[in-house]
């Protein structure tokens, strides 16, 4: 397994708007990295997108809505073009309630939450949800120990390394993309979506790591075979 980092697509760091929490810095960064998967034959990249705050303790705790990409090719030819929508949020929840309520909560969506809406560029359209998962994520003394033959989300790879015994619900769906679509949004210069009734705009680093993907892409296709 081979992981190359990019480059940083974008960083962002605001102030909270929050009056309770008026100190604590609200942080944006986009990461674009290349992975090769000689198990799995598989080659990737991917923009991820993560937005955090740090507390007062030095816990980072992923908050939000955010926009990532991922573009793989198989060995056999195949292709696939996902668009990963997510929202993290701080769980009001610890142990065994804060995996309760990630089950409850991933039941419920499953249920509800069929189709993402994309408006790019004032075009709109609907792309179904192929898959979406609510997982209850905490410091690496509450989590079970990872497989070692699969890939780390990056927010959990923040969760893990708090010291809080606090637990973040994070939400993520992923809608495959079809290549037409794929193509358009390699020029657009803005992305609105819904996430299951709660909508957010793409920043212009997560346009910019997305559009990175789809030229990488490009130039992998033209080694690939069956591209």
């Amino acid at each position: 397994m081979k992981i190359k980092y990019l480059q940083w697509a974008g960083a962002l760091a605001l102030l909270a708007g929050c009056a309770t929490a008026s100190h604590l810095q609200l942080k944006h960064d986009v990461q674009v990295v290349s992975h090769t998967n000689a198990f799995q034959q598989t080659q990737q990249i991917a923009a991820w997108s993560t937005q955090w705050y740090v507390d007062d303790e030095n816990n980072q705790w992923p908050t939000g809505l955010t926009l990532s990409a991922q573009a793989v090719q198989y060995a056999d030819g195949r292709r696939a073009r996902v668009l990963i929508l997510r929202n993290d949020e701080l769980s009001r929840h610890q142990g065994a309630a804060a995996y309760r309520q990630a089950r409850e909560e991933q039941k419920r969506l499953s249920q509800q939450c069929a189709t993402v809406s994309l408006v790019h560029d004032e075009h709109a359209l609907v792309v179904p949800v192929t898959s979406i998962t609510v997982r209850a994520l905490a410091r690496s003394g509450l989590m079970p120990v990872p497989p070692t033959d699969t890939d780390m989300d990056p927010v959990e790879t923040m969760v893990r390394k708090n010291s809080s015994d606090s637990f973040v619900l994070s939400t993520k769906a992923q809608a495959n993309i079809g290549n037409d679509t794929w193509q358009k949004l390699a020029t657009a210069q803005s992305l609105d979506y819904d996430l299951c009734g709660q909508t957010a705009s793409a920043s212009q680093a997560e346009l910019k790591g997305l559009q990175q993907v789809i030229r990488q892409f490009q130039h992998l296709g033209k080694s690939s075979p069956g591209s």
